[in-house]
């Protein structure tokens, strides 16, 4: 079952605005090229929905869709008296028509009613059904002779075509093409405005024959509103071949394989010729333009190479920004027999300019036209441009079984050579592929993959894996996968190839000894099992699909016995309720007409709205607290006027109107111009990017005012491969890379088969549960750390060194399967409520959004809490804390923002921040008079009475301070106490996420106890300390110190409440 991808989060990001064709691509192998216009429809259930598409292939005929155009899809026509299908699979007879089975097990059933039909030479796609059940029904109009398309359903949606009489109608043998194409069009029938997209084709006549010009896409909302996506639009232009020399003798022509003309004598000997394909005679040029509707023109150039019409040049430009990039193609070694088959060796030459140098690549094709080998080059104006970067051979037919790339760097000798060798089976599979990498000093690197296949008693299924292993040179195991199907034994499959289980090998026997010694863990204990009559601890996975008339639902089963289980909407297109192991319940609901979430409902009944414009792109998001008249997002999209720009609204504070904007531009190749965001003195560009001839990014600045001087540029310089090899940066300075180096090899640390760290570059050693928790770590000092999990792979309690000893750390929460805890608040559910640990226990409260907005501290063997809140703004910035009471109330202290999201104001405490055009601060101006100005590498702090210091930047760091003493570390590797050797001892407490919670400094009888639970404030010798902004403490004494720090974040000064210094080193 196919899972839709979209989500809150997707919707989180505007979409990308795209032009509706994709890109020209052009076939060396026969000179010509092709273009797709995809036509963008929902999944439907289980993915069924069609790939269609609007393809372009010059050359092919003209159609209902225009010269050259057509939607393709399988079907069956006679060639030389026989039925052929040109979509790969099996092609078995069904009554009248056939039926074409492909590799995946999905069958189309092609011409089985008089509908799908056109007299005896043609066999139409009329349904096509995955071993699911899903269905696609294809219904077919005829008109003297011709098929055409008319509707496609498949779940809730229909795709209709209409047509309209042609004013060229095209007369074949048997077959008159009278209409042409002039609208597709998407539906939900069961809606109450049905109609959601429109392509519309628009044609012109060029020489007597219709091409399409133009496709207009169109969305509609379910309130009737529409918007228009930029319209393509597409050119022609004529190939005429050369005048044909009068032949001197009586001869006769006569149709060679379908294709083009062959001249023959009275003997039936071939006089000397050139061909004339289809497309070259008299009736439409070939596609010349492609314009996308967002800047993006693509002009194609045609040239005459030995009498065949191919393409020369094809060039790109951007109408916004003048940028140009162009390929240009060599045709040399025409094949022919009795048509034109190809050319032998073709140069593909993607020009370039200062910043990177032309890619030359060389392509060897055989008989058949499939590629035989390809070399690339740098044309670079050096001595070694005549020297490949790298050569790539292919072997076997009619599938390759043989590859060898050769890398040269442009170098006389190889710098390496991989040979990749497939044996296939009788369905085309590969049954066993070795990969053999050779470098000059160096042991040859062998990975060999040996796979087998699943059977199903009705040959459905041709390709479905049953087991995959994967083995070096010397035979070593480095994995080995197996897939079960439809609950049937290895090997096998039922009806609907359905994967029921997915064995892994995650510890083979010599790892377990290499990694854990001779007494291995007890690794069946942790949800690991042994395979009969084979080594190692594998894992199973269970997945079972159940579909009845209650509806869908599937429930992947992991290795440790936990389920999740989700549940689809009624037209089984869509997941709808998803439930964790512990029966937490997301809640999520699509819109049908654009296939992408509307509504999501977390555990705790959260409830997040998303809307969408009439294309389906995401215009607004409203997260708790925030509502449709002002959304916590909004996305606008223009792509009417210039580059296409798109804009993200960010509310900052729920319920007012004040958002903070960002904005993207981009060329309509959908690269990256501008990111900015909105000032009240105007726009700040924040990235402007340049692009080469190659397409790739040649300068880079950032943060300057619109409408001001644009930043010094860092530019960028690339070999022919794209890889960078200098960049300079604006102050001159110059980092250059070498492409063949590599940089030395780190210690790896020991993975599972499945890529899990069992031993770190440390030296740690990890046992993992089925799952790939680390239920054990094991330090070089012998300490041991136990974790246990819950069902949902969460850490509930840690033990140090004794399994069975009391938890250092436990961990409760609140989830909608189990009691519900004494802790739990109204936004908790699916969320961590309590924490005990060695500094006491913390409750924690939650706001709908999830954030930890209320925190009780209970110090351990205190009878005393402290309490703190925290208000959050709906961009997530710190608003409102409110600290624990010291003896004299409880302090609420407010953050102030700019209209960009940045601190500017603590009042109170800090009276104004300053910021340049990039956002670093230049200035911080306390309540206490004191200013501190950052600018032009200096550092400077003023107090009321002038300069109190200059802050120098640190100089470079040797090697970490080390405290001078003994030193006591606990099991996690964390600094425990350092007996000084001053008399001064000092020991410290953490808490459940390693932060460092206590600290006890003890010289003679002078004892000094710092608890610090949360950043916000610290309790020094049982006294409150508050701390703002990260720079000021209040102390319960009402006394003030500000703190100032240097470029590591250490403190430099310390300054009181008027201003005065009264520590240089804290």
């Amino acid at each position: 079952m196919a899972l839709l991808r979209s989500s809150v989060q997707d919707a989180a990001q505007p979409a990308r605005v795209r032009g509706l064709g994709g890109a020209f691509t052009p076939e060396p192998a026969t000179g010509g090229g092709s273009f797709a216009v995809p036509l963008d429809l929902p999944a439907g259930p289980g993915g069924i929905a069609p790939a269609l598409a609007l393809r372009y292939v010059t050359g092919a005929p003209n159609g209902p869709f225009g010269a050259g155009f057509a939607v393709p899809l399988p079907n069956v026509r006679l060639d030389d008296g026989r039925a052929r299908s040109r979509t790969s699979g099996r092609l078995a007879r069904r009554g009248e028509g056939f039926v074409l089975t492909a590799r995946s097990g999905t069958r189309h059933f092609l011409g089985t009613s008089d509908g799908g039909r056109s007299g005896t030479h043609a066999w139409h796609l009329e349904r096509t059904e995955d071993a699911l059940g899903n269905t696609t029904a294809f219904g077919w109009a005829h008109h003297s002779g011709q098929a055409y398309l008319a509707r496609i359903s498949y779940g809730p949606y229909e795709v209709d075509f209409a047509y309209e009489p042609r004013p060229d109608v095209l007369h074949a043998d048997r077959v008159t093409t009278a209409l042409r194409c002039s609208r597709i069009e998407l539906r939900v029938p069961a809606a109450a405005r049905p109609l959601v997209r429109r392509w519309t084709l628009g044609y012109d006549v060029d020489d007597g024959a219709s091409v399409l010009t133009s496709v207009a896409l169109t969305g509609f909302d379910a309130r009737g509103a529409e918007a228009a996506a930029p319209l393509l639009r597409l050119a022609y232009a004529r190939a005429d071949p050369p005048a044909a020399p009068r032949v001197p003798v009586p001869a006769r022509a006569r149709a060679s394989s379908g294709s083009g003309v062959l001249l023959l004598d009275a003997e039936d000997e071939p006089l000397p010729w050139y061909a004339l394909e289809p497309g070259d005679l008299a009736g439409a040029g070939r596609l010349s333009e492609i314009d996308n509707g967002i800047g993006l023109r693509t002009a194609i150039e045609y040239t005459m190479v030995e009498a065949v019409p191919v393409v020369w040049r094809v060039t790109h430009r951007e109408s916004a920004t003048g940028h140009a990039g162009a390929t240009e193609f060599e045709y040399h070694e025409r094949r022919s027999g009795d048509a034109f088959t190809g050319f032998g060796r073709v140069v593909q030459d993607d020009l370039g300019d200062e910043h990177a140098p032309t890619l030359r690549t060389v392509r060897w094709f055989g008989d058949d036209g499939l590629l035989r080998q390809e070399e690339t080059y740098g044309l670079d104006d050096s001595p070694d441009a005549v020297r490949p970067y790298r050569r790539i051979e292919h072997s076997g037919r009619p599938q390759w079984t043989k590859s060898v790339t050769t890398v040269f760097e442009r170098q006389e000798k190889p710098v390496s050579v991989t040979t990749t060798e497939s044996d296939l089976d009788a369905a085309g599979n590969p049954v066993r592929v070795v990969e053999t990498t050779e470098r000059p000093g160096q042991e040859p690197a062998v990975r060999e993959t040996r796979t087998t296949y699943a059977t199903d008693p009705d040959h459905r299924f041709a390709a479905l894996p049953a087991r995959v292993r994967e083995l070096d040179g010397a035979g070593k195991v480095l994995s080995d996968k197996l897939f079960r199907y439809d609950e049937r034994p290895d090997g096998s499959a039922g009806s609907q190839g359905q994967l029921t289980a997915r064995e892994e090998l995650v510890l083979p026997d010599a790892l377990v000894a290499d990694v854990y010694g001779p007494i291995p863990p007890d690794l069946g204990r942790h949800g690991h099992h042994r395979r009969d009559g084979e080594a190692g601890w594998w894992t199973t996975t269970f997945h079972r699909r159940v579909g009845n008339v209650t509806g869908l639902r599937t429930t992947t089963t992991g290795p440790r016995g936990d389920s999740h289980e989700v549940r689809y909407s009624a037209d089984r297109c869509f997941p709808e309720v998803a439930t964790d192991p512990v029966g937490n319940i997301t809640a999520t609901r699509y819109d049908v007409r654009t296939a992408r979430v509307c509504e999501v409902i977390d555990p705790a009944g959260a409830v997040t709205t998303v809307t969408h414009d009439p294309l389906g792109r995401p215009e607004t998001v409203v997260r708790p607290g925030d509502s449709a008249d002002l959304p916590t997002l909004r996305h606008r999209y223009d792509h009417h006027h210039g580059p296409v720009r798109v804009t993200t609204e960010q509310r900052a504070v729920s319920g007012e109107a004040e958002v903070l904007v960002t904005a993207e531009v981009r060329d309509g190749a959908g690269r990256l111009l501008q990111r900015r965001h909105a000032e009240l003195l105007g726009d700040v560009v924040d990235e402007h990017h340049e692009y080469c001839a190659r397409g790739l990014v040649c300068r880079t600045s950032r943060a300057f005012r619109i409408g001001g001087r644009r930043a010094p540029a860092t530019e960028y310089r690339y070999d022919a491969l794209a890889r960078p090899v200098r960049v300079t940066a604006p102050d001159g300075s110059v980092r250059t890379f070498e492409p063949a180096s590599s940089a030395p090899e780190a210690v790896e640390p020991v993975r599972d088969l499945l890529g899990r760290v069992l031993r770190d570059a440390d030296g740690v050693v990890h046992v993992r549960d089925a799952a790939g928790n680390s239920v054990q770590a094991r330090t070089t000092g012998g300490r041991t750390v136990y974790r246990v999990h819950d069902v949902a792979g969460r850490v509930a309690a840690v033990r140090v060194d004794d399994p069975a000893g009391p938890p250092v750390t436990t961990f409760t929460y609140h989830d909608g399967g189990l009691p519900v805890p004494l802790e739990a608040g109204p936004h908790s559910c699916g969320r961590l409520v309590r924490v005990t640990d060695e500094s006491g226990v913390t409750l924690l409260g939650y706001d709908a959004l999830g954030h930890a907005v209320t925190k009780r501290w209970r110090p351990a063997h205190v009878a005393i809490e402290y309490r703190l809140d925290i208000v959050r703004r709906a961009d997530g910035r710190l608003s409102q804390v409110t600290y624990p009471d010291a003896g004299d109330g409880r302090l609420t202290v407010r953050y102030q923002y700019d209209d960009v999201s940045r601190l500017v104001s603590v009042p109170g405490f800090v009276d104004t921040v300053q910021y340049d055009v990039r956002g670093r601060r230049t200035a911080v101006h306390y309540a206490n008079g004191v200013s501190e100005h950052f600018g032009n590498g200096l550092h400077v702090v003023r107090g009321p009475g002038g300069l109190l210091r200059e802050i120098p930047p640190p100089a470079p760091v040797e090697g970490l301070d080390q405290p001078a003493g003994i030193e006591i570390r606990d099991a996690f590797g964390r600094l425990r106490g350092v007996h000084g050797d001053d008399g001064v001892n000092e020991l410290y407490g953490y808490d459940h996420a390693g932060r460092q919670v206590r600290t006890l400094v003890t010289h003679g009888t002078d004892i000094h106890e710092t608890l610090t639970p949360d950043e916000l404030y610290a309790i020094e010798d049982g006294e409150l300390v508050i701390v703002v902004a990260g720079a000021v403490r209040r102390h319960a004494d009402g006394a003030r110190r500000y703190l100032h720090f240097d470029d590591r974040d250490r403190v430099a000064l310390v300054t009181d409440e008027k201003g005065a210094v009264v520590d240089l080193a804290w």
